[in-house]
């Protein structure tokens, strides 16, 4: 467990430092929007589920959306492999 914990802090780590390059923003910043904003509905609805996913809650809808992309990603069956 605490393994699986350390792999999230260290992706959520690396999500949010992409977002904050792509953005050019700073960590300070970001926090002080997410508190100027903290009114807006999908705003208060992020930062929940980032806390909850932070205290090991999967987020909305985690289990539906994974079980449409395995479908997605299902093999194609009877499909004849081109030679080539």
């Amino acid at each position: 467990m605490d393994e699986l914990q350390k792999d999230f802090e260290q992706a959520m780590e690396a999500v949010l430092g992409a977002i904050r390059q792509k953005n050019e923003v700073t960590e300070p910043q970001m926090s002080q929007a997410m508190v100027e904003h903290q009114a807006d509905v999908a705003v208060a609805a992020a930062v929940t589920a980032l806390r909850e996913a932070m205290g090991g809650k999967p987020p909305p809808n985690y289990g539906q959306a994974v079980a449409e992309q395995a479908k997605a990603r299902s093999p194609r069956r009877n499909k004849a492999k081109r030679k080539g």
